[in-house]
């Protein structure tokens, strides 16, 4: 420390090797920190000596900023103080640097040994690493194996559900299979009444047909050329089945007469009527067209069923390939298959039950028939009687109407009247005496004025105009209430409001009067100015509304 010091004292004499001492081992002058005059002296004296490293750094470019204002130089004589200054101060300036500059040599040393430390740790690293990526590589195949195998348990899971899937599936199937039969089968006992007019309709246009041997076909009709066909006996509906047919057993408003539609329909009709129905064969249909006898191929006409031929196409049983075949029906030209277009369709039976349905049904039909009247007459019997009760009760009902409206009516005027008189007798016996003293000097004298103490307000207003009406002034007084609840109408004051609208006080003041003219006379506070300001200024009344005094 000392000797750092001397080398101090001997640059700052001149000393040229301990100035470069100084500058070179104390980190540029930064011992000098303190008087940078003094480092740059020494530059100076270097450089002098042709010193490259001084020259250097006094010759050294710097940035130069055109916004900074000129440095401010100080006198020679300031400057020569503050080095006085700092000469005192010497040694703790030097301690500080040294300290500083210790400080940063162990930095330094620190420094070389992270670096040491470093490389260490990435060699020591980089062997990690390389076992980690040793490790990966088992791990992936382990992975690889694992996937494989859970890939395997999830197929066979996949697998397994589908099963479950599937099984569920089929027993839902059933199950809906079981509800959609439940429902017909609820449905259809439904109908056997609902739709009685419409089964009975149904069943009596059904007709027998003696079976027999024809020639059926057209040498036209590819689908259909002429051969001996025989067909057993059969039932044969004499109409096509009409829309609201299928809308009353259906429920299906607007059914399109598809192949599909007419099969539901006769499948529904089956159930009903417990018979088998179906579609008519297209031997049959082509039968009975022919009037049921073994007519030539040109006889197209209908001798026997003259009600069955109708123009148009029909559904027929017969598939011929992968279609559903359907009739041409004309009774100017031949018969011939289709397989497009829409059709109609008959009812065709085969079970003898039907004659026994026809017959039941023609008894329910009578039966039916029995009880609509009975039920008629029973009814407008009933009627009869229960309009007779219905005059009586209403004439009873009437009278006690009458009377509970005229009991109801005297309890309400009641009522009314009770408030009127409280409302209008706590306004009028709300009376008090006021005394003064009127005159000057000596003939002065003591007055005194009886005022009521409350001022008039609307509904004391309504009270006393409508007294002869306490319904109609009850029905103003709600009105008012209500419209000003509402703020509908900014018009109509509230019934507590103080009455300001001199008319409509003198009307007031006039009925006043004429109800208790015989008592007494009111007029208004307001016609005598000089007791109205006395009571004012005395506190006796309010500073608004009207009030009466007592004459």
């Amino acid at each position: 420390m000392q000797e750092l010091i001397e080398q101090y004292k001997q640059a700052k004499a001149g000393d040229k090797n301990a100035i470069r001492f100084l500058l070179t081992n104390m980190e540029d002058g930064k011992l000098l920190k303190a008087d940078s005059f003094l480092q740059l002296e020494w530059l100076t004296e270097l450089a002098e000596q042709c010193e490259e490293n001084a020259c250097a750094e006094l010759l050294a470019q710097i940035e130069m900023n055109s916004d900074v204002t000129p440095s401010y130089v100080e006198p020679t004589y300031i400057t020569e103080e503050k080095k006085k200054e700092a000469e005192v101060d010497l040694e703790k300036q030097v301690l500080t640097v040294i300290s500083v500059w210790k400080e940063k040599i162990l930095l330094k040393k620190a420094a070389e040994e992270n670096a040491k430390r470093k490389a260490e740790a990435e060699a020591l690293l980089e062997e990690v690493r390389r076992q980690e990526d040793e490790l990966a590589r088992i791990e992936a195949e382990e992975k690889a194996k694992r996937d494989a195998e859970e890939k395997a348990q999830k197929d066979a899971e996949r697998e397994r559900k589908r099963l479950e899937r599937e099984q569920k599936r089929l027993e839902e199937e059933a199950r809906k299979r079981a509800e959609e039969e439940e429902r017909e089968l609820a449905v259809v006992s439904a109908l056997k009444d609902k739709a009685f007019d419409t089964l009975k309709s149904i069943v009596e246009n059904m007709i027998h047909i003696t079976g027999g041997t024809f020639l059926m076909g057209s040498p036209g009709d590819k689908l259909n050329l002429p051969h001996k066909e025989t067909v057993a006996d059969f039932w044969l509906s004499k109409r096509t089945i009409r829309n609201v047919d299928m809308e009353n057993l259906l429920f299906e408003e607007d059914s399109c007469p598809s192949i599909d539609v007419a099969k539901k329909f006769i499948k529904r009709l089956s159930l009903i009527l417990e018979c088998p129905f179906d579609l008519p064969p297209a031997s049959s249909l082509e039968y009975a067209f022919r009037g049921g006898e073994n007519y030539t191929i040109d006889n197209i006409i209908n001798t026997k069923l003259l009600d069955v031929v109708r123009d148009g196409v029909e559904w027929t049983s017969t598939i011929i390939g992968k279609n559903d075949i359907r009739i041409s029906i004309s009774s100017s030209s031949r018969l011939s298959f289709k397989t497009f277009g829409s059709a109609s369709f008959r009812l065709y039976c085969t079970d003898s039950k039907i004659e026994e349905i026809q017959r039941r049904y023609k008894e329910l039909a009578e039966e039916k028939k029995r009880q609509a009247e009975e039920e008629r007459r029973l009814a407008a019997e009933e009627k009869r009687k229960a309009e007779e009760e219905r005059k009586k009760a209403q004439e009873k009902w009437l009278l006690q109407l009458k009377q509970q409206q005229l009991t109801i009516q005297q309890e309400k005027e009641a009522k009314l009247k009770e408030e009127w008189n409280a409302l209008v007798d706590s306004f009028l016996n709300d009376v008090e005496t006021f005394e003064y003293e009127s005159g000057f000097l000596f003939n002065k004298k003591k007055v005194q004025v009886r005022y009521l103490r409350r001022p008039i307000t609307y509904r004391l207003k309504n009270a006393i105009i409508q007294k002869d009406s306490l319904i109609e002034w009850e029905k103003q007084d709600s009105l008012m209430m209500q419209k000003n609840q509402k703020k509908s109408d900014h018009s109509v004051p509230d019934p507590n409001w103080n009455v300001t609208n001199i008319p409509e006080l003198n009307r007031f003041l006039n009925k006043l009067n004429e109800y208790k003219g015989s008592v007494c006379t009111f007029d208004f506070l307001h016609n005598n100015k000089d007791v109205e300001e006395r009571l004012r200024k005395s506190g006796k009344i309010g500073t608004k509304g009207a009030y009466l005094i007592i004459k």
